[in-house]
């Protein structure tokens, strides 16, 4: 009889436990959780240090984003991210780091319902064209990038390099998925056979 209390005072004691626990970390979590007034009404919800792989109907990547914060607006259904690093292996080609498309920006808007992702602050593009043994790299302060087709295109001034040639101008396509590049007008450069 003295063992059945005893195992019933220690199952209660456990239970007080387990249950004072429970309340304390489940209040501390849902505080945590909920995002004050002037949050709500910003981004209808918000993920950190987030990682999306694109797949294709094969189950092959087609492309990888990798972003510090993420959040959607809540007025017009736009996802924002912020920190923004986005990968590109062009299709047909095992995987190669040296063939790989690397493009990062500052910021970055995809408005609901559209492929075109707006790149802005400090956009940087890296990888390399099938013809050419060269990395090619550009910048500029904004970019649109159509998720569907791999097509890069800004209106803004930008920098080239290309191996050892330099370009500097306004306006500038490119698609990344066939390796094509070409500068608009107002194009100036320094050319290094």
């Amino acid at each position: 009889m003295k063992r059945w209390r005893w195992l019933l005072a220690v199952a209660i004691i456990g239970l007080v436990v387990a249950a004072a626990y429970v309340a304390g970390t489940s209040q501390t979590g849902a505080d945590r959780a909920k995002p004050n007034e002037a949050d709500a009404a910003t981004y209808a919800y918000e993920a950190h240090d987030v990682v999306l792989r694109q797949m294709d109907g094969s189950g092959a990547l087609q492309y990888e984003i990798e972003a510090a914060s993420v959040t959607q607006l809540p007025k017009d259904g736009a996802i924002e991210a912020h920190d923004l690093t986005l990968h590109y292996d062009p299709p047909g080609r095992d995987a190669d780091p040296l063939r790989r498309w690397t493009l990062t920006a500052t910021g970055a808007q995809l408005p609901e319902r559209s492929d075109i992702v707006k790149l802005a602050g400090d956009v940087q593009v890296r990888g390399r064209v099938p013809q050419s043994p060269a990395p090619i790299r550009f910048q500029a302060e904004q970019l649109d990038y159509n998720l569907r087709t791999q097509e890069l295109s800004s209106d803004a001034a930008f920098e080239l390099h290309w191996g050892g040639s330099q370009f500097s101008g306004r306006g500038l396509q490119a698609n990344i998925k066939q390796g094509t590049v070409s500068v608009e007008s107002g194009t100036n450069g320094k050319i290094v056979p």
